[in-house]
């Protein structure tokens, strides 16, 4: 039996049909990506440049204990970790608490993203601000990446179920044209 022009035309475009559909979702997932990492390491940066004075202040009034309220409030409020540093020793953090007064580990390495750098699980943001006093102090904040690959994932799946719907609907249509369009000449 020979095979009718629709299943000839259904099988030229098979490949198409299933590649065109997934490399659009890896470049608009890749794009949903790149720009939520970006938003995030820009208001990471615009978050410790707005709390860096407070901080400052209650380092040099020597507030300890506000100082600390104040990182673990700042941290649970936007679900993010913060650190502060002042002379290389952790003065506040909102996460580790028998990491104050010991010495700063080395520092974070990973991709540099504007102000930011990208390591396996978060996005890191620190800025150095010289006090008055001639002392420096740096201001650390990690926020996790998992946000962002759910959101890719999301992106990814979604594009990728309506490619796979709109070139199907878009295939069905070329073979029903080429038929009508063919048929009467046979």
């Amino acid at each position: 039996m020979k095979p009718t022009l629709a299943v000839h035309l259904n099988n030229a475009i098979r490949v198409q049909k299933l590649v065109i559909p997934i490399i659009t979702s890896v470049i608009v997932g890749g794009i949903a990506a790149a720009v939520t990492l970006i938003a995030l390491a820009q208001i990471d940066f615009t978050l410790v440049k707005s709390i860096s004075p407070h901080v400052a202040i209650l380092l040099q009034i020597q507030d300890g204990p506000e100082l600390q309220r104040f990182v673990e409030t700042v941290a649970k409020e936007r679900d993010i970790q913060v650190e502060v540093v002042h002379n290389d020793k952790v003065i506040a953090s909102s996460t580790d608490l028998s990491s104050i007064g010991a010495a700063v580990s080395d520092k974070e390495t990973g991709i540099k993203l504007f102000n930011s750098i990208l390591t396996g699980n978060d996005i890191v943001t620190a800025l150095n601000v010289k006090l008055t006093d001639g002392s420096r102090q740096t201001l650390t904040v990690k926020s996790s990446l998992m946000p962002v690959l759910g959101l890719s994932l999301l992106v990814f799946a979604i594009t990728l179920t309506g490619c796979f719907i709109l070139l199907r609907l878009f295939a069905n249509a070329i073979v029903r044209k080429a038929q009508t369009t063919i048929e009467p000449v046979g």
